[in-house]
């Protein structure tokens, strides 16, 4: 017997070699050596042990199965044939024999050769009879079936795994006997209980529609009748009434003389397939209507950057169809230097293979107008992380960029408006402000922000403001004068509208905010105007009735002197009534005095006009005027020399000058003070000549100028305006014609005065006299005195329009 111990080998057991008697020199018996042949031939080993498992006995085989020749094997424990784990496992079957069991077949264990190297070897043994007992052992190589027989058992089971996950159950329906089989999975699909005896096949039909059944039992007639085998997609109806999706496939079974004997198949369960088919084509689906409803066109570019897709909003787009793209890249639907731009921006891009979003890119439509889009993109990887492009959408922002440029122009327009335009919200505080608001204002967008409307208007209150509210929901829209501070302070007239708009349901006061300093300062100068033309007409209806009256009376005086003159012709010098006639011709003269200042102010009054220069004729009347102005005063003379000619009357400016004078000096009083004449020459524009007292369209052009100032009292601007009026004065005595003859004289000579006074701040009048174009040698020579007498004969031809003058002319031409 083997015993536990036979690992190890005992001293007195170690088997000797074979004797000659014994061994492979000795004699046997015919029999015996065929035997022997036989067993060296066997490529199985053929080994004996004792029985403490000593090998006695080793066939040749042990060469070519261990490595080891037979004689070396011989006297080697059994157990150091095999590998230390399948040890105990011999050991029990050997053990097993010694106590009377069966003898051990097709034991598999893991055999060692020599050499180290492990091979699977199949074991059958028996113990041996007689004095010691002990075991013979058949050991064959099954590597290579073991690899087979593994391979066989790793492939059946990655069937069944397979099975399981594609959800495949198997079935088999054998006709003799009649009985059908089905497999765990097939349970599992079906809803069978797997411990129940599997339905028959005609049972089966419960498991499917009506006309899935019928459809199957055709297949498998088919299949039994002509050997043809199916595959069909069928619902099947699970115990419970819940429905898989399955796909049913069968083939006839044949023995070897080629007779039918069944069928067998598979039902795969392709319900979450299915539904992973149906949710993929849902949104395949839903993905190419957003694909073709998008405003956005979708593209694919390869790895080359060519389109191999557009979405048919292409169309739409650039005017192309899809196909006419494919094959071009993008760059070929740009203009030039747009494309070269881009090109440069995408390849950068590109080579970092980073997504990129809103790229603004200018593209050429089909009909060649520029189209402006907005591209993004993702690169694209395939499964082993190799680039393969990119895929992305285009925008068509031509409309935005037209509505941004709209916009840009509209707030240019705002902030670049002459009218400061904010917005405030119902409390009044600014929420917008325009360019324009902040350079009205003085302040930075940021501190107007801060501000509200009672920051900007310090007229406005609280009150007023509620009060304006108010008004403005009723009329939506509100026009008011008010005043405005700026950042420094200043105070400006100002001219508010005010729109109450509503915007996202919020209520808004869009204010629009005219300075009107300006406006302010053409109004006063228009109403200065008015006045000045108001006055002028007024003044002008006065001349013309003072006019009209000095003709008529100046006509009744000539009457009067003439005949008083000749009356006094024919009185002697004692007659009492001549002194009546002196009186009457003084007061004559007086009037007729009168009627020359009245037609001078009318401007009817007879001018002898000849070149004059101003300079030299205020030279030539200043011992007069010394004469007739106040002791105390100082007169001062700033005359220009050379100037310009001008066509006048001399004794009417003489008027002019001697009346400026005498008022300068009234307006001096019992007072120091001065007197300053100055002559000069000017441009004078139209508007210039407007703002004074003359003919409404006297012509721009170079005018001389005379003026007279002095310190006086200065007159406040209601005296000044009356001042031209027929006899008005401020004085205690004396009311006449003086400075209304001045302005008639002025303006008999096409020319304009200026008046600048001030009280307690003296006076100024300027008198404008159109220059002449003659020339200085035309200035009257020094007068010859001899007297002329030369007396003449012939018709004297008197006419007038008055009867009483011709005849009081005639009877003095008689004389």
């Amino acid at each position: 017997m083997i015993s536990e111990d036979s690992g190890r080998l005992h001293p007195d057991r170690r088997p000797s070699r074979p004797t000659q008697g014994e061994g492979a020199g000795a004699t046997r018996p015919e029999g015996d050596d065929r035997c022997r042949a036989l067993v060296e031939q066997c490529a199985d080993l053929i080994a004996a042990t004792d029985d403490s498992g000593i090998i006695t006995f080793a066939s040749s085989a042990s060469q070519s199965l261990f490595g080891c020749p037979p004689q070396d094997m011989c006297g080697r424990p059994f157990t150091e044939l095999l590998d230390d784990p399948d040890v105990p496992t011999a050991l029990a079957s050997f053990r097993a024999w010694s106590e009377g069991g069966e003898p051990a077949r097709n034991l598999r264990l893991r055999m060692k050769r020599t050499d180290g190297s492990l091979f699977f070897g199949e074991l059958s043994g028996s113990q041996l009879g007689g004095e010691r007992n002990g075991a013979m052992v058949i050991i064959r190589d099954v590597t290579e079936r073991e690899e087979i027989e593994n391979a066989l058992r790793r492939a059946a089971e990655d069937l069944r795994a397979a099975q399981r996950l594609a959800k495949v159950g198997s079935w088999n329906w054998t006709l003799e006997p009649d009985t059908v089989v089905w497999s765990k999975e097939l349970c599992r699909i079906n809803g069978h209980d797997p411990g129940l005896p599997a339905p028959s096949f005609s049972e089966m039909s419960s498991f499917y529609t009506p006309e899935g059944w019928t459809r199957l039992n055709e297949a498998v007639a088919k299949a039994f009748d002509h050997g043809e085998p199916y595959e069909l997609d069928l619902d099947l109806v699970r115990e419970g009434g819940s429905m898989r999706s399955t796909i049913a496939r069968g083939a006839a079974d044949y023995d070897a003389d080629g007779n039918l004997t069944g069928l067998h198949g598979t039902v795969q369960d392709i319900t979450e397939r299915k539904e992973m088919e149906n949710a993929l084509r849902e949104s395949e689906e839903r993905v190419r209507h957003l694909i073709e409803s998008a405003h956005d066109w979708v593209w694919e570019i390869d790895e080359h950057g060519r389109y191999v897709f557009a979405s048919p909003r292409l169309v739409d787009v650039l005017g192309y169809e899809p196909a006419e793209v494919l094959g071009r890249t993008p760059f070929d639907l740009m203009p030039p230097d747009e494309a070269e731009r881009v090109a440069s921006l995408f390849t950068a891009i590109a080579a970092k293979r980073e997504s990129f979003r809103d790229l603004p890119n200018t593209n050429l439509h089909k009909d060649g107008h520029l189209v402006h889009l907005e591209t993004s993109g993702v690169p694209i990887f395939d499964s082993a992380g190799a680039y393969r492009g990119y895929r992305g959408t285009e925008r068509d922002i031509t409309a935005r960029r037209q509505a941004e440029a709209s916009l840009r122009f509209t707030q240019f327009s705002v902030d670049h408006a002459l009218d400061a335009i904010y917005w405030t919200d119902p409390d009044g505080r600014v929420v917008r402000v325009s360019d324009s608001a902040c350079r009205l204002f003085g302040y930075s967008e940021q501190e107007l922000l801060a501000m509200s409307v009672l920051d900007l208007d310090p007229s406005l209150s609280a009150e007023q403001r509620a009060a304006n509210s108010e008004r403005l929901r009723k009329a939506n829209v509100l026009t008011f004068e008010t005043i405005g501070r700026t950042k420094s302070g200043d105070i400006f007239p100002l001219e508010v509208t005010v729109n109450r708009v509503d915007y996202q349901g919020t209520e808004y006061n869009c204010v629009f905010a005219h300075d009107i300093t300006t406006r302010r300062q053409v109004e006063r100068e228009r109403l200065e105007l008015e006045r000045r033309l108001q006055h002028s007409q007024k003044l002008e209806s006065l001349g013309v009735l003072a006019g009209g009256i000095a003709h008529d009376f100046n006509n009744i005086l000539t009457s009067v002197l003439g005949n008083a003159e000749l009356a006094l012709s024919e009185l002697s010098p004692s007659a009492p009534a001549r002194e009546n006639l002196l009186e009457i011709t003084q007061a004559s003269h007086r009037a007729a005095a009168l009627c020359r200042q009245m037609l001078a102010y009318s401007g009817r009054g007879k001018f002898v006009s000849e070149p004059i220069d101003l300079s030299v004729f205020i030279e030539d009347l200043l011992p007069l005027l010394k004469s007739s102005i106040s002791k105390k005063a100082l007169l001062n003379l700033r005359l220009e020399k050379n100037l310009p000619l001008l066509e006048g009357d001399p004794s009417q400016l003489g008027q002019v000058v001697m009346n400026l004078v005498l008022n300068a000096s009234e307006a001096l009083g019992e007072e120091d003070g001065a007197i300053t004449i100055r002559t000069g020459a000017q441009e004078c524009s139209r508007d210039y000549l407007r703002e004074s007292f003359a003919d409404r369209d006297l012509p721009s052009g170079l005018y001389l100028t005379l003026e007279v100032s002095d310190t006086g009292c200065g007159m406040d601007a209601e005296t000044q305006s009356h001042l031209f009026e027929p006899f008005y004065t401020t004085k205690f005595t004396g009311r006449g014609l003086g400075l209304t003859a001045v302005l008639g004289i002025v303006r008999g000579h096409k020319g304009a005065l200026r008046l600048e006074s001030e009280p307690g701040r003296g006076t100024t009048f300027e008198i404008l006299l159109p220059a002449s174009q003659a020339p200085r040698e035309m200035l009257p020579g020094p007068t010859d005195d001899t007297t002329s007498h030369w007396r003449g004969e012939g018709t004297v031809l008197l006419v007038d329009d008055e009867e009483t003058i011709r005849a009081m002319g005639k009877r003095m031409l008689l004389r």
